[in-house]
């Protein structure tokens, strides 16, 4: 609960920081000709965006964006890819996890500022990955926009992700009895130090920067949260997608789940919270071995 305030409180902060001079969708400020191309245009150019992102058109998606090293977007889960390659790459991996995407933008607001437009507002998606429920959520975002080549494009772009408590009671959901996001944060950072460091998986680390090393912390945090039932979204590729090709066989996975184990363990977790979750990662098993 007190996650999702910090999350709209952010998302209310940022409207308060462009509410001065800002003209919205629904708003009667009165501005110049000028200024009312740009937001039009600026219009057209979420117009775009929503069509792209719900097609799951990445060529489409990326020709809206400044295709510059300078480009920056901040994903949900906190990570900042740099330079239109990056973003590119963060929204292929999404797309290959994702069966179907769909986006209703809300009250979108602009503010025309020199030769740039910023915008912010909020939007509904509905995400149904290729493996795992469907998730509703609101998205936050704020982004700037400039005109380049006589076309306007995203140079910058922060999306926060909301999503709604879910309907069971707290004590019926696996991620309220495992102790909630912080406890799942403490076992994941337990666990992937031991799968790093073990003679056998460290392998398959290798190669990996500070920085990689950070957003797979991340993305096992927000896949466990959401497996055991709590309010976080998986936004990373697909099991199968992202283990393809590594060679990793059963073996490999009994010695993993047995870490897991062990980590389990360590934080007390009492057996039937235990079998909950690997019959939960028990599901992956086929997605990420390649070798039985």
């Amino acid at each position: 609960m007190l996650k999702t305030f910090k999350r709209l409180m952010a998302c209310g902060v940022a409207a308060m920081l462009l509410a001065a001079g800002s003209v919205s969708t629904a708003g009667a400020q009165k501005k110049s000709a000028k200024e009312s191309r740009a937001i039009t245009e600026n219009q057209e150019l979420d117009r775009q965006f929503v069509d792209a992102y719900v097609g799951m058109d990445l060529d489409r998606l990326m020709n809206l964006y400044w295709r510059h090293d300078e480009l920056a977007s901040i994903g949900p889960d906190g990570s900042v890819a740099r330079g239109w390659e990056k973003v590119r790459a963060g929204y292929q991996d999404f797309f290959s996890g994702m069966q179907s995407l769909d986006m209703d933008l809300g009250e979108s607001n602009y503010v025309v500022s020199g030769d740039g437009v910023l915008g912010f507002g909020n939007a509904s998606v509905r995400m149904q990955p290729k493996s795992g429920p469907v998730v509703n959520a609101t998205l936050c975002y704020s982004d700037y926009r400039k005109k380049v080549g006589g076309h306007w494009v995203y140079v910058f772009d922060h999306v926060q992700m909301v999503v709604p408590a879910s309907s069971s009671s707290a004590s019926d959901t696996l991620y309220k009895r495992l102790g909630g996001y912080d406890a799942i944060a403490a076992v994941t950072d337990d666990f992937i130090p031991r799968l790093a460091t073990d003679p056998q998986l460290k392998p398959f680390f290798s190669g990996s920067s500070t920085d990689s090393l950070k957003r797979i912390r991340q993305l096992v945090v927000d896949q466990l949260c959401a497996a055991t039932g709590g309010p976080c979204v998986y936004i990373g590729r697909s099991m199968k997608a992202s283990h393809e090709g590594l060679g990793i066989t059963s073996r490999d996975w009994d010695l993993a789940v047995n870490h897991l184990v062990a980590t389990l363990n360590k934080f007390n977790v009492p057996a039937k919270e235990q079998g909950e979750i690997a019959s939960a990662l028990g599901q992956l098993k086929d997605d990420v071995v390649d070798k039985k």
